[in-house]
């Protein structure tokens, strides 16, 4: 008679996850050795907006909605019962910072005020420090005055 022993279920992926990209599509895959042979469940918690752990498949995929750090932790479970759980720490940059405003923006007249608008995507929430921008004919400042 020979009595094969369980060999315990072990995450194999390493870290750090790669990173990630708010707006961009993302995906991580995991992995396991021993065990019974069979992952029958992935889980993923917390997952951050816009991903979702695959149960079958141990992938993370999706398109992340907010940046930041988070620490995920992953659970696999096999068709014997066993369970392996590691933490992660995933981090999912800001989108790049971009204005949206067209590059040309409605003409002014000299020596009377101007005041015109820059909308902006991307980056975080906060954005700055600003700098301010000179030239003979305007002064762009900080924030969301304007021009001045």
């Amino acid at each position: 008679m020979v009595i094969d022993p369980l060999q315990p279920l072990v995450i194999t992926t390493t870290g750090p996850l790669a990173k990630g990209r708010a707006g961009e599509a993302y995906t991580q895959s995991f992995a396991t050795k021993d065990g019974s042979g069979v992952v029958k469940a992935w889980t993923a918690i917390p997952t951050p907006a816009g991903l979702r752990m695959t149960p079958k498949t141990g992938e993370l995929t999706g398109t992340p909605t907010n940046p930041g750090i988070v620490d995920i932790t992953i659970k696999a479970t096999d068709t014997a019962g066993q369970t392996d759980t590691k933490v992660y720490q995933l981090e999912i940059e800001a989108a790049p910072f971009r204005i949206k405003t067209p590059m040309r923006l409605t003409d002014g007249s000299a020596e009377a005020a101007y005041a015109g608008t820059l909308e902006a995507q991307g980056g975080y929430t906060e954005y700055g420090p600003f700098a301010i921008v000179e030239s003979r004919n305007f002064r762009l400042e900080s924030g969301w005055r304007g021009l001045n």
